[in-house]
């Protein structure tokens, strides 16, 4: 569309309003303005200003609504003199060709069907029509103007999916998705891009995505065809990447050689065998030991375990560079033990040997097999060599696996909040260097960090961005190991059906891979997700417990065995058991003891008091609180737990009548417990942060009972809306005073606010604008500013 001598103003209403005349940017009119401006645009023809007045101002008549509208049109002129207003004692008119407008453009782009006109006219649509107005008459043409989009959208996406133009066409199906989450045709087009582009990950996530959201809202499961679709991209090999042929000689072996070891740090596995196959085929015999060696090390980062075996069987089992290897392998199959020795005689002669990269190659597997067999303190040095090795000799993907290894130690060790730092350095150096299998290991130990303290949004984040990883490489122990923590995230928050669909797709996986080692950890986590988020369920978390037990005895790894058992007092304890309960606890403190995990002895501790408090046996249990306190006061805990350790002893004296010691360590705990939950930026993980441990959620009821903590309120409204049943939660309680601690007292209201627009969705009963205000206390108008900021923020 192109504008006429006589077009020259514009008006873009698709978002906040804006305007423009003769190509030069206006300041916008005042915003009471805005409604009647855009009435106009949208309606081109003579209006009768009672038509006008009962639809801009229906609780207004009669003279005052008259008022009402010369004001605006005063306004109007006022900020706009030269606009091609037409008025009368009757009508008002805004001719249409004396203007362009946005959302005009937009409609027409998508009728005529023009492949030139479409991307402009899609553009165009930066948010829904005027979303900064709240009334009645505006939400039909904002819900046609949506809809033109998606046609838009939709049309212009199969244009380009006719081309092969997949590039080009996923972002505009992404935009589908996100504007109508619910069409399943745009749904399977998507899934078909994403794997056309060899990105098997995305195009699942997106196809669970839509089943869940089709299950919440329309009780449906997807047609046979998407579901089809979906087993299609899961049953597939993943990879399929073409392989481009080197410039220059065809044959240079060095220039094959980079290329292979780049293709194993990005996970590109097609490219990697092809290579291997040319290097072997251009006369890399059995004496060629580095083709031999990065042939292994492809093999086991792949899983193809069988491969490395019968490679490294045709090398010289005493050279120390195949010990590096065999050591490798032996990690992968979770023979612990044999890894260690056969790595520790491997660094020793690299050493020796002054082969810098191979010592540095054995650093790495050897701080990986000390944290499976709980020698921390030396994972964390080998770690910490490795990390000064890499940077001298230049070598970013080993430096980024250093990082990474030293952030998985604090989580093993229970510091969630220092694995961060560790953590986060590793992600960026493999992004920027697309080291795609170490962003895998990293985006896993990410969302472990951030679930622990309950940050739920940033730990969905990162474990779907593992899961599309772990799909895109083929790494299936990885997906079944994630889809495993999904699962318990999800009985966090309640999505049971989603749930079970993850839990048995990790089952069938490991039971396919017939992965033993990597089944008893899927235990473990299942197991400890019950006992925390679901405790009808906690024989089921104690049977699971044992049976990760055996297989961790069986394959001699004595950190996993140590956490289990400290795991399993916890789950007996639960289960109202506490004499068993203690037994495991102190088990499990003279394993972590003789591991030198002292992080993890107050915590036991503080579990152990509580559990003898439930005995009855106050005396003891002030001795064991007692204790764990002193423990604190050495700095032997880490920060993330202290609240566990007031929270109990003040328990403990409460028990014991010393009720202001109670009430000084209760609110001390309590006090630690709101600064730990502030840092969660979503509502959710607020919420569950209270909820989240065993231990915490009987501390919570003591506090509410004590009056130290404000027990979330729920209230109805005294009118119509009331009727349905429908209750608002206005003040949360904990939650709430987190975040105005965190942000202020101006984010808490508009947290509340989006809580109650949240609510009134789920309970299908509307609030307006008036409703809302007197919920919360305040003006209709601040109710409105909150709005648009809060719908800016979303974008």
């Amino acid at each position: 569309m192109t504008l006429s001598a006589a077009q020259h103003w514009k008006f873009y209403l698709m978002g906040d309003l804006r305007i423009a005349q003769k190509d030069e940017w206006l300041e916008a009119p005042i915003y009471r303005t805005h409604s009647l401006l855009a009435y106009l645009l949208l309606n081109p023809r003579p209006i009768q200003r009672e038509s006008l007045i009962a639809t801009l101002f229906p609780e207004e008549t009669g003279k005052k609504g008259r008022s009402r509208l010369s004001d605006r049109l005063w306004k109007l002129r006022e900020a706009l003199p030269d606009l091609p207003l037409q008025s009368s004692s009757e009508v008002i008119h805004l001719p249409k060709d004396e203007r362009w407008l946005d959302v005009e453009f937009l409609v027409e782009a998508g009728q005529d069907g023009n492949v030139d006109q479409m991307p402009v006219a899609a553009e165009l649509y930066r948010d829904e029509l005027l979303p900064a107005i709240y009334e009645d008459w505006i939400v039909t043409d904002r819900e046609n103007v949506r809809l033109a989009y998606i046609g838009l959208l939709g049309k212009l996406s199969e244009q380009l999916i006719r081309k092969q133009d997949f590039v080009s066409a996923e972002p505009i199906l992404r935009r589908i998705a996100q504007a109508e989450p619910l069409d399943e045709k745009a749904v399977r087009n998507l899934m078909g891009v994403y794997r056309r582009l060899g990105q098997r990950g995305a195009a699942l996530n997106i196809y669970e995505q839509f089943s869940h959201t089709l299950a919440e809202e329309m009780q449906l499961e997807p047609e046979a065809a998407t579901v089809a679709l979906a087993d299609s991209i899961r049953a597939a090999v993943p990879g399929q990447l073409k392989v481009e042929p080197i410039e220059g000689d065809p044959i240079n072996r060095d220039a094959l050689m980079r290329r292979a070891q780049t293709a194993l740090e990005k996970g590109e596995r097609d490219v990697f065998v092809s290579t291997i196959k040319q290097l072997n085929a251009i006369g890399s015999d059995e004496t060629d030991l580095d083709v031999k060696l990065l042939e292994i090390d492809g093999a086991v980062l792949f899983g193809d375990y069988n491969t490395a075996e019968q490679v490294l069987n045709k090398l010289d089992a005493a050279s120390y560079r195949i010990q590096a290897r065999q050591a490798y392998l032996l990690l992968r199959q979770r023979k612990s033990k044999q890894a260690y020795d056969l790595g520790t005689q491997a660094l020793l002669e690299a050493h020796e040997q002054a082969d810098k990269q191979t010592e540095l190659y054995v650093l790495l597997i050897l701080s990986e097999v000390e944290m499976d067999l709980g020698k921390m303190a030396e994972a964390k040095t080998n770690a910490a060599t490795a990390q000064r090795l890499a940077n001298e000799l230049k070598d970013i993907y080993s430096a980024a696996r250093a990082l990474l290894l030293q952030g998985r130690r604090s989580v093993r060790m229970g510091s969630y909040t220092g694995a961060l730092q560790n953590l986060h350095e590793a992600e960026s150096l493999a992004e920027e260097n697309g080291f795609r299998p170490i962003l895998l290991e990293t985006a896993f130990d990410l969302s472990q960090s951030y679930g622990a303290p309950g940050n739920l949004k940033r730990q969905q984040e990162y474990m779907q961005r593992c899961l599309n990883l772990a799909r895109d490489l083929g790494m299936q122990q990885r997906e079944a190991s994630i889809l495993m923590l999904m699962a318990y995230v999800y009985d966090q928050m309640k999505r049971k059906r989603e749930s079970f669909q993850v839990q048995e797709q990790a089952r069938a996986i490991l039971t396919r891979l017939e992965d033993e080692f990597g089944l008893a950890k899927t235990l473990y986590s299942l197991s400890f997700s019950i006992s925390w988020h679901d405790e009808t369920r906690i024989e089921e978390a104690i049977e699971m417990g044992w049976q990760a037990i055996e297989i961790f005895k069986k394959y001699e790894t004595p950190g996993w065995l140590a956490s289990t058992t400290y795991a399993l007092g916890t789950y007996y304890w639960i289960a109202g058991d506490p004499e068993r309960a203690i037994d495991l606890y102190d088990r499990s403190y003279k394993q972590h003891a003789e591991l030198g995990e002292l992080g993890w002895l107050t915590e036991i501790l503080t579990y152990k008091a509580a559990a003898i408090l439930d005995l009855g046996r106050l005396d003891e249990a002030l001795a064991v609180s007692n204790q764990a306190v002193l423990e604190v006061a050495r700095g032997k805990l880490e920060a993330d737990y202290i609240f566990l350790v007031y929270l109990v002893h003040g328990w403990v004296l409460l028990e014991l009548g010393q009720e202001g010691d109670a009430e000084k360590n209760l609110k001390r705990g309590y006090n630690k417990l709101l600064d730990l939950a502030k840092q969660n930026a979503d509502e959710e993980a607020r919420e569950g942060f209270f909820s989240a441990m065993p231990l915490t959620r009987r501390a919570m009821k003591i506090l509410y009972a004590q009056g130290i903590a404000e027990a979330p309120q729920k209230v109805s409204l005294s009118n119509a809306v009331a009727e349905d049943g429908a209750l608002w939660t206005v003040d949360a309680g904990p939650p709430d005073k987190a975040l105005k601690r965190a942000e202020g007292a101006v984010a808490l209201r508009r947290n509340r606010l989006a809580r109650l627009l949240k609510e009134s969705r789920r309970q299908k009963s509307p609030l307006t604008v008036k409703q809302m205000a007197d919920l919360l206390g305040v003006s209709k108008r601040t109710v409105q500013r909150d709005l648009i900021r809060l719908r800016s923020e979303t974008k």
